[in-house]
């Protein structure tokens, strides 16, 4: 399975240097641990 995101910022030039800096980094984590979740879910459901 892939996850696919857009993400756009408002303020132009400067919306894109804080989407890079901080947003993008955050959402990366975020979408990992959500895959680590479900995978955790799946494989403990798949064992009952």
């Amino acid at each position: 399975m892939t996850d696919r995101m857009t993400i756009s910022a408002p303020l132009g030039p400067l919306g894109a240097v804080v989407t890079r800096a901080l947003i993008a980094p955050y959402q990366r984590r975020l979408l990992k641990r959500r895959t680590a979740h479900i995978k955790c879910l799946a494989e403990a459901r798949n064992r009952t």
